[in-house]
């Protein structure tokens, strides 16, 4: 969902292995997809990534 308005600031720091696991970025709950933090290492029906975009492994979020 795009939204009229300023966008918000954010540290471009943000890897989602930290506890504010989704950056603080918000999803709306009328939305169409629900975002979900998980393993690399466990797949999740064949969608996500072979490895960790943050650590190049299996390791990590």
């Amino acid at each position: 969902i795009l939204l009229n308005g300023t966008c918000r600031t954010t540290s471009d720091q943000c890897d989602f292995d930290s506890d504010d696991s989704i950056c603080g970025y918000q999803y709306a709950a009328s939305g169409q997809f629900n975002w979900t933090r998980g393993l690399a290492s466990v797949v999740q029906q064949g969608v996500n990534p072979n490895v960790d975009h943050t650590t190049q492994t299996n390791e990590g979020y």
